[in-house]
């Protein structure tokens, strides 16, 4: 199967948070994209004309791993973000637990916060340890199958 998806993000500098998402997948039949804006001052977040009241701590589906990796890591502690995905809210729960001096295995999930369904998915990422925290693979299991992501270069 022939696809590709590009996903941009933008966050406030100062407290990581969600300000715009864009995602655009295309396959050889078509192409669909979707926009969510973000107001953390007004609590409010915006996609296809529809305003969305979001929880404080609220990111997008990108801006979230970004958000917790700027997190202060406490071994073996959950770290819970909120995600909004459509129109629903998402958790995002992991831990990091650290396998030698420079990486640590992050283990989480994220689920619909209201648990109704059974959206969601389950993830491990290991991540350099350091300043940036750069992702170097994650694995996911989703609804539609394993998912897997490695760090191929840096710019």
């Amino acid at each position: 199967y022939n696809a590709k998806m590009i996903i941009n993000a933008a966050v406030t500098k100062k407290d990581k948070e969600s300000l715009w998402y864009r995602e655009l997948s295309v396959t050889p039949e078509k192409e669909e994209s979707k926009e969510i804006i973000f107001d953390p001052v007004q609590g409010i977040a915006m996609r296809e004309g529809m305003k969305y009241k979001i929880p404080d701590n609220t990111h997008d589906p990108l801006s979230v791993f970004f958000a917790f990796l700027s997190s202060d890591f406490v071994l073996g502690e959950e770290i819970v973000l909120n995600l909004l995905s459509k129109k629903e809210i998402y958790e995002f729960r992991a831990t990091p637990e650290k396998l030698s001096d420079n990486i640590y295995k992050i283990s989480g999930e994220v689920h619909r916060q209201d648990r109704s369904s059974t959206h969601g998915a389950r993830f491990s990422m290991w991540v350099l340890d350091g300043k940036t925290r750069v992702p170097l693979l994650i694995k996911a299991s989703t609804a539609v199958g394993p998912i897997y992501l490695r760090l191929r270069s840096v710019k």
